[in-house]
């Protein structure tokens, strides 16, 4: 059993349902009882967990392109600089 709720006076209920991370891949179902009368069923296949798919660059990446426009700012302003200061 994963969980057990209380129905309000309507009969209605919700709840949130956790599949353990050990459960084993495969065809599973839950299932809704009230006492031993089987109210209501869905099935639900677990799959296998992969690796994480790739999804952008890394953050080395982003500190060399930012390394690297700082430089070409910072030689821009020494040329400005230095061309204001001849005039």
């Amino acid at each position: 059993m994963l969980t057990s709720v209380d129905a309000g006076t309507s009969g209605a209920f919700r709840t949130t349902v956790t599949i353990p991370a050990s459960t084993d891949p495969g065809e599973h179902s839950i299932r809704i009882y009230s006492g031993d009368t089987l109210l209501a069923s869905a099935d639900l296949e677990v799959t296998a967990t992969g690796d994480l798919a790739v999804t952008g660059g890394t953050l080395w990446t982003a500190g060399i392109v930012l390394g690297v426009l700082l430089v070409i700012v910072g030689a821009a302003m020494l040329v400005i600089r230095r061309r204001t200061a001849m005039s």
